[in-house]
């Protein structure tokens, strides 16, 4: 037997009429973290530890190493019973010499995190509740070298119900030798016991071995993490602590298009947490003093570095409104030969006054102190960094993107740089541009007033927009993610990168095309036209099945998985059509005329 939600806790607990106590596991079964991995909250603790200066010179990895290293060798020895906190922070004091107010404020800052980190599962919360109601005494067990007085303090504050706590630090009786069960025993007797917890070898098997029947849970948060498994190996290998589910108020079932989305926007929260972090790293190398994040792209990721000050050192952040439609101008104004061949027609006296205003708009941005911008978009041309730089002579501009297609303009190639190389195989430019996360309307020109200010001329759509749940989950995922990050340089995720985002948009499964399904995206580059991301558009079942990217299906894959419900035909079949691409390169050299020879050169020779 398998508890996945709080009403089975409760339907179990009615078919015992003979239940006496209810014994309930704390982490992952009554709270969660919301953290990654446990050992997230020393990395959030060496993170603010270290700007007070607690741990001088000392590197985040070192301290990680001390700190787990010292509790696993404390808790060897001290086998079968349970360590204490405090123990842990006076070998580490002697190990490293510090003083007795930095090991206390060490100490408390653990503390700190572990209660600001720690949240309820409310309907638990709920349901155990009633299960006292009943006439069921609820007791509170846990493996923990956690001080008892902090869990209790813990407990109390979200429980609305009377319960006893048996603690590991205070009973020395931990679950997983056993003991915990037999002290069970001893305070209520070998009738009437039920526990329940989400560890099948502590939670159930040992407590069975003991003589206390055991039941696991596993909450739909734990199942959503579990099959998360590689986006927080992703996110841990980039040092992002945070860690959000669509199931974190409660440990309920949902299968809808809205959770779906909150799926899709947590995974993409950390794509946009690791391109953020690759972007200050950006910033830092090539010596930026502005940050200039272009419209409509880059709107999620504003809203959440905007309240993070300091996250880029001293360089200064501004959103600055910028299209194809509003920056292409500017070329009709300064270089009418690449605006003909951008547009394919000639500047007119239109244009020109078009490009001025956009001139002075980008020049309105600047401030006395600017050097160096460094603008930020999805790509993939590099156009409008082109653009920008025409207008701005006096300052250098260089950019960062998600990635720039091989023929990308001169000045992206040589003054920008990516976060992925171009690689349609694992990303698809409208799901990336998509995911990004915009509602905002689009800007195409500016207009100057009666007082002479530049006003924005902005055009709504409501098909062209992302949905507004999945900004808003985006947006608080991608600032929490943020607000915990390391405020040096971030470890390297490798290769990790490149997978979830071809897991997202290479390989959609059912969370993203259920997402997905509903979600319209202008498929034509004067955005008069709209389609799903999913079905295809307009085009015939033939088409999707071959993978085409014709005028509306601009997604294959995902139009693929409509079609075939499955990742697995998704890979074949484009494993197939990327077979016969590469053959048909191969080929066309020999096709060539005069490459092959024919019948009559044959009988020459």
């Amino acid at each position: 037997m398998r508890l996945t939600h709080a009403s089975d806790l409760l339907r179990l607990v009615r078919r015992l009429p003979s239940l006496r106590v209810l014994s309930i596991d704390l982490f992952d079964t009554l709270v969660y973290r919301r953290v990654n991995d446990p050992t997230d909250v020393f990395r959030l603790q060496y993170r603010q530890g270290a700007g007070r200066g607690l741990l001088g010179a000392m590197s985040e990895a070192d301290w990680l190493r001390e700190r787990k290293d010292t509790e696993h060798r404390l808790a060897r020895a001290a086998a079968p019973h349970e360590i204490q906190l405090a123990e842990v922070y006076a070998d580490i004091q002697r190990r490293l010499g510090l003083s007795d107010e930095a090991a206390a404020a060490l100490l408390a800052l653990e503390l700190d995190i572990e209660r600001s980190v720690i949240a309820p599962y409310e309907e638990v919360v709920d349901a155990l509740a009633q299960i006292r109601r009943a006439g069921v005494e609820v007791v509170v067990l846990t493996d923990t070298y956690l001080p008892p007085a902090f869990i209790r303090d813990v407990i109390g504050k979200l429980l609305r119900c009377p319960a006893t706590v048996l603690c590991s630090s205070e009973t020395q009786a931990p679950k997983r030798t056993g003991l915990a069960f037999q002290e069970l025993l001893r305070r209520y007797g070998p009738r009437g016991v039920l526990h329940v917890g989400d560890n099948l070898n502590v939670d159930v098997r040992r407590a069975r071995r003991v003589g206390v029947r055991g039941v696991q849970t596993l909450w739909a948060r734990q199942r959503w993490s579990q099959e998360h498994a590689w986006l927080a190996q992703y996110a841990h290998a980039r040092g992002l602590c945070a860690w959000r589910t669509p199931h974190d108020a409660a440990p309920g079932e949902a299968d809808s298009a809205s959770v779906a989305r909150a799926t899709l926007a947590q995974r993409w929260a950390v794509v946009l947490a690791d391109f953020t972090l690759a972007l200050r790293e950006e910033a830092r190398r090539v010596g930026a003093t502005d940050i200039w994040f272009l419209s409509r792209d880059c709107e999620s990721i504003w809203q959440a570095v905007s309240s993070l000050p300091g996250f880029f050192d001293d360089r200064h952040g501004r959103y600055v409104l910028c299209s194809r439609a509003s920056g292409y101008p500017v070329m009709a104004a300064r270089q009418d030969a690449r605006f003909a061949r951008w547009t394919g027609r000639a500047a007119t006296p239109a244009d020109v006054a078009a490009g001025e205003s956009a001139i002075a708009y980008y020049g309105a941005q600047l401030r006395p102190q600017t050097r160096h911008v460094l603008l930020v978009d999805m790509g993939w041309k590099g156009r409008l960094q082109a653009a920008i730089a025409a207008a701005l002579p006096q300052v250098r501009v260089s950019g960062f993107y998600f990635s720039l297609e091989p023929g990308a303009e001169v000045e992206a190639q040589v003054n920008g740089s990516t976060f992925l190389p171009w690689n349609p195989q694992v990303f698809n430019q409208a799901v990336v541009e998509a995911l990004a996360g915009f509602r905002e309307a689009s800007c195409e020109g500016f207009a100057q007033a009666t007082d002479g200010t530049l006003l924005p001329r902005l055009r709504s759509r409501l098909d062209d927009v992302a949905p507004a749940d999945y900004c808003r989950e985006l947006r608080e995922s991608l600032g929490l993610l943020l607000e915990g990050a390391p405020r040096g340089r971030a470890p390297d995720p490798g290769a990790l990168r490149r997978e979830a985002v071809a897991r997202v948009c290479a390989y959609p499964d059912a969370a993203t095309a259920t997402a997905l399904r509903t979600w319209a995206v202008a498929t034509r580059s004067d955005a008069s036209d709209a389609a799903s991301l999913v079905d295809g558009g307009g085009t015939s079942w033939l088409a999707r099945l071959l993978c085409r990217p014709v005028p509306g299906n601009v997604w294959p894959r995902g139009a693929v998985w409509s079609l075939t419900g499955s990742s697995r035909m998704v890979r074949l079949l484009h494993a197939a059509h990327d077979a016969q691409l590469l053959l048909r390169r191969r080929l066309k050299p020999l096709l060539r005329p005069g490459r092959l020879p024919t019948r009559a050169a044959a009988q020459a020779r």
